[in-house]
């Protein structure tokens, strides 16, 4: 069937004499009513299949055959499938006053929520269904957090026009400040292999209560350097414990998208003087020019650490741990600290290396004739 969604919102505003106060909130619920998702018809039901012994028991597919044996366990038919267990919703509250003649303050605060069976990431279905982070198999269909659900965002404005009474050439000043702040994004710690041996390589990861639960394998790069088993226990234990999400989590399976990357503040700036020009035009109002001067970013200009997004690069983005193939001889899985270049991960994040984490200064001419 065709996408449907059902969808409801409620909104109150009030107006207040003094200082020309304004107060809104709104909510908005969404519920899927025949959302879409993927199934591979070609991979084996898990119910039939055995699951890996120790702490993470889930499903093993290493053995599992495929429908048609000629196509790999990540191939074969894709078949689109609804589903109604997705829902959504989101908040929002506004406040806006003049406290003094031309100065407008506006703030607003929204708060969203959104789940879904599968985001439909992708560019073909082979790839939209290899890309839902899953415990067992992407054909489950259970219900994840959305990858576009970013939970908290502020926003917030001052604007303030100074005019020039009198002046035949200079209109009014505008100054405006600008700030916005929310988390960069979501992700999900997955290992970095096919943990499971269903041919996809986006398998939840296994929080340990206690790392010795889990089996390593010392790492050896061939030039004489050998990271051992232990070594690597430490090293993933102080990984788990500087990790907010990791750490709150120990005991359970990394949810789907639930990994959240560090909030980021940015403010910017905008000044602009108006001219006036030329003689009355048709409306009433003059020919007119205006010169305009937007620092972009403007806290990275005052200090170099603000205004950064971070990315999850340090972690093998959020993918810390390589599962191995092999088993141990009771059926646990195995393991190996993931490295980024050629060196262990540490760290869950980092600035991101990119332009536009930098302020910049737009300049701006405009004409009204």
């Amino acid at each position: 069937k065709m996408p449907q969604v059902w969808k409801s919102s409620v909104a109150i505003d009030a107006s207040f004499r003094p200082y020309s106060m304004k107060v809104g909130l709104e909510g908005i619920f969404c519920k899927d009513i025949n959302a879409v998702y993927v199934e591979n018809w070609n991979q084996e039901n898990m119910n039939s299949l055995g699951h890996f012994a120790g702490k993470d028991g889930r499903y093993d597919f290493s053995d599992a055959r495929t429908v048609v044996s000629q196509v790999s366990k990540s191939g074969g038919a894709m078949v689109l499938s609804n589903t109604n267990k997705g829902f959504s919703w989101s908040m929002c509250a506004t406040f806006a006053m003049e406290p003094v003649r031309n100065l407008n303050l506006e703030m607003a605060y929204i708060y969203s929520m959104a789940y879904s069976v599968s985001d439909m990431a992708g560019s073909n279905l082979s790839s939209t269904w290899s890309n839902v982070p899953n415990i067992n198999s992407p054909n489950s269909e259970t219900l994840r957090v959305s990858s576009y659900s970013i939970p908290h965002k502020l926003t917030a404005n001052a604007t303030y026009s100074l005019m020039h009474y009198g002046s035949k050439l200079f209109g009014d000043t505008e100054f405006g400040l600008y700030y916005s702040g929310s988390n960069a994004g979501r992700f999900s710690y997955c290992y970095a292999t096919d943990m499971n041996g269903d041919g996809v390589s986006n398998d939840l990861m296994w929080i340990p209560v206690n790392v010795n639960d889990l089996k390593f394998v010392d790492i050896n790069d061939g030039h004489g350097n050998v990271i051992t088993a232990n070594r690597q226990r430490q090293m993933f234990e102080e990984f788990i414990s500087q990790d907010k999400y990791l750490s709150s989590h120990r005991g359970k399976y990394a949810g789907a998208n639930e990994a959240l990357l560090p909030w980021v503040n940015r403010f910017d700036l905008h000044l602009a003087q108006n001219f006036e020009i030329g003689k009355c035009i048709a409306d009433g109002h003059r020919e007119s020019a205006q010169l305009s001067l937007d620092i972009m970013n403007a806290g990275n200009l005052i200090c170099s650490k603000w205004g950064v997004v971070q990315t999850n690069l340090p972690s093998n983005g959020g993918r810390p741990l390589v599962a191995l193939s092999e088993r141990t001889e009771k059926g646990e899985p195995q393991y190996q600290i993931a490295t980024v270049g050629d060196k262990p991960v540490t760290g869950s994040f980092e600035p991101l290396s990119s332009q536009s984490n930098c302020w910049y200064i737009q300049l701006g001419i405009k004409l009204s004739l």
